[in-house]
């Protein structure tokens, strides 16, 4: 992707140039970011833009507990949606296409899982045992990874839970799967285990048609 097709967006990225983690928009062509969290004595992570980029999700500790929440694209207008207490961590957020949903992960108790809740905080369920859920642009599959007992594999199920089906068989023991779906629906990117790093592979979402896209070698990647 070139500078001229990222005119007129902005990157969402973590930064601690203030001493805490905080969100940031930056200019993929200038490079100015602007801190739009501006929470001292907080950490914040895992920011995602909603379809419409008018809102920014994303999980703080400032209650004492990683929580969700969302702001205005300018860092205006926080709103907390979980009220989770310690130990439990809200985590990755997939935004449904139409920004109805944002599905995230829930860690901390016996089990990872996957849940979604509207933007205004209604709604709120668990869809399934699992980690780092990603929906699909037509909001009918989550493809997510789980644990098997050498490490973490992708796996694939439709949104209400049903019909659960694994895509690979290398276990990742490193678990940072962290997968997102092709705009138009037809892949899943994810990272997988190569040798003693993380690369980025592409595959259908049947798990078929596997390339691996990156070769950092001893690096590590994550979408």
């Amino acid at each position: 992707m070139d500078s001229d097709s990222l005119a007129g967006h902005e990157l969402l990225v973590i930064s601690t140039r203030t001493g805490e983690t905080e969100v940031f928009s930056v200019n993929p062509g200038t490079g100015d970011a602007r801190n739009l969290s501006r929470h001292p004595g907080s950490n914040e992570r895992y920011a995602a833009w909603s379809p419409d980029g008018s809102l920014v999700s994303f999980t703080s500790d400032r209650d004492g507990a990683y929580n969700l929440y969302v702001m205005d694209s300018d860092g205006g207008n926080v709103r907390q949606l979980t009220r989770e207490a310690a130990p439990m961590i809200a985590g990755m957020q997939s935004w449904t296409a139409d920004g109805r949903w944002i599905y995230f992960g829930l860690f901390g108790g016996a089990e990872p899982l996957m849940c979604r809740i509207a933007p205004d905080g209604g709604g709120a369920e668990r869809v399934g045992a699992g980690i780092d859920p990603a929906i699909s642009p037509d909001g009918k599959m989550l493809a997510f990874a789980r644990a098997l007992p050498g490490g973490h594999c992708l796996f694939r199920m439709d949104a209400d839970g049903g019909n659960m089906r694994q895509l690979t068989t290398r276990e990742n023991r490193f678990a940072g799967v962290h997968c997102t779906w092709m705009p138009d629906g037809s892949g899943i990117l994810y990272s997988d285990l190569c040798g003693e790093s993380l690369e980025l592979f592409r595959c259908d979402p049947e798990g078929g048609s596997v390339t691996q896209l990156t070769a950092f070698g001893n690096g590590t990647a994550s979408t």
